[in-house]
């Protein structure tokens, strides 16, 4: 079987969706199936250790070659790919700013469907020639976030209609409103039309959370049947550094290491009425815990929850964030304000054995039936009521947690293997 993969993220950037698809891109490739992915992820950092024969880059026009850079902190540090890291490497500091509000004010609000928009176009024409020039291509499957990569896959199947299309939509988009991927007031319309549409077209849609699946049937209920649920994949790499790390990572520390691993949002994903209940917990205890945050920040002003107990570490790659999670005392999720996202760390965590405190903020969390048969977690549903209540149960789940510290057993996680996974999309290959 041949299967051409569409999706902006891949090797060797590192996020939920990169450990998804390169997990399942090697699972197919081992069994003898002819897999290629179209990115516009470039081999900047790692020449080479990533490419081969299947993977092929396609890089973004000027404007997101430029607005790639703007991201980074240090433009003058980029020396790897002249396409993408050395065209504002000699500019001024000052041309820089005007760039950047350039690009804020006059671009970001107006761009659609999403910040990868100036990749759609040369990645449609690379999928188009890649299907010309493999006519037997059997499988198309886009990938999003971004939603960009869809309309590649609608590209392909427009021009080759016989051709079986998977949308694979790790998150939403027309009613993402929490995390916007563009200008809700402008485009709500046209990202709806265009969304149903793509539906309608592909051959199947899937999502990750049954809770995606109830919003999706009912604005689109004439595509209901075609939506699929399949969970999040833990790799067999990382389940072979959990299952042999596991032992040797405990960490003889005076205090309790709470970590959370992930990145944080203003709008979806704010620490900061965590950080003040178990500030109260800390109080109530009068035990000198950490709390430990490794991961992107964004737009959350860390600068107003640092203390000498909180810590921010920024970006980790994946092989640290498996280690640090082993050396935890409690591992902490922050659920989203939406309850159709799921935080597929979850399945990291569970595999680890460690304690879960899970913080969420919305009654229906879709993590909530994952969680519940995994015994030494503790929900908490944090409001602005009965705070002194919640306090309490986190000051009794810690003391609990602290007087054992070895991993228990956890359930059984083979569901979640990239085989399992792997053979729930093959259903929809035929």
């Amino acid at each position: 079987m041949k299967i051409l993969v569409i999706t902006y993220h891949y090797l060797p950037e590192e996020n939920p969706r990169v450990y998804r698809w390169s997990s399942l891109v090697s699972h197919w490739l081992s069994c003898g199936h002819d897999v290629f992915v179209i990115t516009a992820s470039q081999n900047r950092y790692m020449r080479n250790k990533h490419d081969s024969s299947h993977i092929i880059r396609v890089s973004q026009n000027i404007i997101g070659r430029i607005s790639y850079q703007l991201t980074l902190k240090n433009i003058s540090s980029g020396i790897e790919n002249p396409k993408e890291l050395r065209i504002l490497k000699n500019c001024p500091e000052i041309l820089i700013k005007w760039i950047k509000r350039f690009y804020t004010f006059a671009i970001k609000r107006f761009q659609w469907p999403d910040f990868a928009w100036p990749w759609i176009v040369n990645a449609r024409r690379r999928a188009l020639q890649f299907l010309k020039d493999n006519s037997d291509t059997d499988i198309v499957i886009s990938v999003s976030h971004p939603f960009s990569s869809h309309l590649v896959g609608y590209a392909v199947k427009k021009k080759y209609p016989k051709i079986r299309w998977v949308m694979d939509a790790g998150d939403p988009f027309c009613f993402l409103s929490e995390s916007q991927p563009n200008n809700f007031k402008i485009y709500n319309r046209l990202n709806k039309y265009i969304e149903r549409k793509f539906f309608s077209q592909s051959n199947f849609i899937s999502v990750t959370t049954k809770e995606t699946k109830v919003v999706y049937s009912k604005l689109f209920p004439e595509n209901k049947a075609k939506i699929k649920v399949i969970p999040p994949l833990i790799s067999s790499e990382t389940r072979n550094i959990l299952n042999t790390k596991a032992k040797k990572s405990q960490l003889n520390n005076k205090k309790l290491r709470l970590v959370y691993i992930g990145t944080l949002y203003s709008g979806i994903r704010h620490p900061k009425k965590m950080l003040d209940m178990l500030d109260d917990v800390r109080t109530l205890l009068n035990i000198d815990f950490e709390i430990h945050f490794y991961g992107l920040v964004n737009d959350v002003d860390i600068s107003k929850l640092s203390n000498s107990y909180i810590y921010f570490h920024g970006n980790v790659s994946h092989k640290e964030a498996l280690q640090l999670m082993l050396q935890a005392d409690i591992l902490i999720n922050i659920g989203n304000s939406t309850k159709f996202q799921f935080p597929s760390k979850l399945v990291e965590y569970v595999s680890t054995g460690k304690p879960v405190l899970n913080i969420i903020s919305n009654v229906d969390d879709s993590s909530l039936d994952f969680l519940s048969n995994y015994p030494i977690s503790k929900t908490i549903y944090l409001s602005d009521q009965n705070i002194n209540t919640i306090v309490n149960e986190v000051a009794d789940y810690i003391k609990f947690t602290s007087t054992r510290r070895g991993i228990v057993e956890h359930t059984d996680m083979s569901k979640y293997d990239v085989q399992n996974i792997a053979n729930q999309y093959e259903i929809m290959f035929f």
